[in-house]
């Protein structure tokens, strides 16, 4: 799964000679990214797979101006719905808290984007098949588990059956060996047929799978 949180710090800025009498938002928005870096190791299990990121802290106008107000966004990776109805409460109550212990306040927003995506084991054994009839069956990987997020998810809600996979385009004599979110991200096209086969190859495997 992966959900996104938004974090707004509001603290009292002042001027940098006179620390006393302001609120900081710079050090309470550390604090909180410090905070949310024990929440997974000593609230879950260590036998969960929980990620949590601060992708983002912006704050503060000058160089001699204590902020008053920060910034931060994040996101958080699991692959158990019920941690995932947790984790919410759990980073309000460290982030409110650890605010609280500064004197600041906070605005919390929580998103939940894409649920975890499980693949149904028959219907898995289909794909492999017909993945291995279009592109030979020593180029078909079974991967391991990831914590990307992928909206398929909403097609497997409620135990629906289905299969979720890749087409590889790696090739490094054209430059398409970067990866995912890489700035020169790109894919070799001359391998999007293989997809289209994989999806065809599929559908007919699943339709004569009771003949």
């Amino acid at each position: 799964a992966a959900d996104k949180f938004e974090i707004t710090v509001h603290g009292k800025s002042g001027h940098g000679s006179l620390p006393n009498q302001t609120i900081d938002a710079v050090v309470v928005g550390s604090a909180i990214v410090m905070a949310i870096q024990s929440l997974v190791s000593r609230t879950y299990s260590p036998l969960d797979s929980v990620t949590v990121t601060v992708g983002q802290i912006h704050s503060g106008t000058r160089w001699n101006i204590i902020a008053g107000e920060a910034f931060l966004d994040g996101t958080v990776r699991y692959f158990n719905n019920e941690v995932g109805a947790r984790v919410e409460d759990d980073l309000r109550r460290v982030v409110e808290n650890t605010a609280a212990a500064y004197g600041a306040t906070v605005d919390v927003s929580y998103d939940r984007i894409v649920l975890p995506t499980f693949n149904e084991a028959s219907h898995s054994a289909i794909a492999e098949k017909s993945a291995s009839k279009i592109v030979g069956e020593e180029n078909v990987v079974k991967l391991i588990k990831t914590t990307g997020g992928e909206d398929f998810s909403f097609y497997l809600q409620d135990g629906k059956p289905g299969v979720f996979g890749f087409v590889g385009t790696k090739n490094p004599e054209i430059g398409t060996d970067l990866p995912h979110h890489n700035e020169c991200f790109n894919i070799d096209e001359s391998a999007l047929p293989n997809g289209a086969g994989v999806y065809a190859q599929y559908a007919v495997d699943y339709l004569m799978q009771n003949e």
